[in-house]
Order: structure tokens, then C-alpha cells, then sequence
């Protein structure tokens, strides 16, 4: 979406006598972001390291030689855990915009289907609305729902 812009969309997410409910929304930064960007210099970097630790750990007097084996050992199953940990703090991927949990309880769904006058903010028709939701990028937007008495 670009500044200004609002999408309306419809879509049914309960039906039948009001019991409550509670719905997470998230949102996500779709654009040309790829996770996977430096991941084989990441995979690269581990794997240098994880090649010189067992011999440095030789090097400690006493247990260096059991540390060594040790290491040699757990690094083989800890490579790609780390590469995956490294590459996700890159920061690559597309961006969280922000979540809320909206909480209705049985009365607030009869209250929104029959009392509450709904709100138009740039063609978007709702009831409820969450504060703004941004990716700390200057964007900001907004999650709104509605309720209707069927």
C-alpha cells in the first residue's frame, strides 16, 4: 500500500450465538525482502569457525583433548541451528508491521451487532479499531473489524 491508501475487505469470521472470541492479527511487510539473502556466507562463516574451534580447545591444559572431541561432536548438529539464529539477526526478511489481540467478550458481540454505530475512515466501514500498527519504518496502519447481527 502506498501513503494514503486503505483497502476494504469483507470476511466472515464468526457466526452463530455470541460466546466470545478472541482473534490475533498480525501483519507483514510483503515486499521484495529474501531471508535467504547472505545465508551461504553465514553457512560459510560457521563452518570456518566450527573448523577452528576443536583445535584451539586442544590447546587448554589438562581436558583440551576431551573438549576438542566434544566440540567436534556437538558443532557437527549445531552448525545449521546457529546459521539459522545468525541469519535471522541479518534482518533480511520482510519486516513485522505489528500485531493486536482483539478480546471480545459475548456482550461486546451483541453490543457491536446491535448498539454500536459503525465508523467510515477512508472507505474502511468498522467498529473496532486498535491503535495504529507500524514497522517503525514512518508507515502506520490499522486492523478494523466490524460486527453484524445475522
Amino acid at each position: 500500500m502506498d501513503a494514503g491508501e486503505s483497502r476494504p475487505d469483507r470476511m466472515e469470521l464468526y457466526r452463530g450465538a455470541p460466546r466470545g472470541m478472541i482473534l490475533g492479527a498480525a501483519l507483514r511487510e510483503h515486499d521484495v525482502g529474501n531471508p535467504d539473502e547472505f545465508r551461504p556466507q553465514v553457512e560459510q562463516f560457521v563452518g570456518a569457525v566450527a573448523d577452528q574451534l576443536p583445535p584451539l580447545l586442544m590447546k587448554v591444559p589438562y581436558v583440551g583433548a576431551i573438549l576438542a572431541a566434544g566440540a567436534a561432536l556437538v558443532l557437527g548438529e549445531l552448525k545449521k541451528p546457529i546459521s539459522d539464529f545468525l541469519n535471522g539477526l541479518l534482518g533480511t526478511d520482510d519486516d513485522d508491521l505489528g500485531a493486536h489481540v482483539f478480546v471480545l467478550s459475548a456482550k461486546d458481540m451483541v453490543l457491536l451487532a446491535c448498539r454500536t454505530l459503525p465508523d467510515t475512515y477512508q472507505g474502511v466501514v468498522s467498529k473496532v479499531q486498535p491503535p495504529l500498527l507500524g514497522g517503525g519504518q514512518g508507515a502506520s496502519y490499522k486492523i478494523c473489524l466490524t460486527a453484524d447481527a445475522v
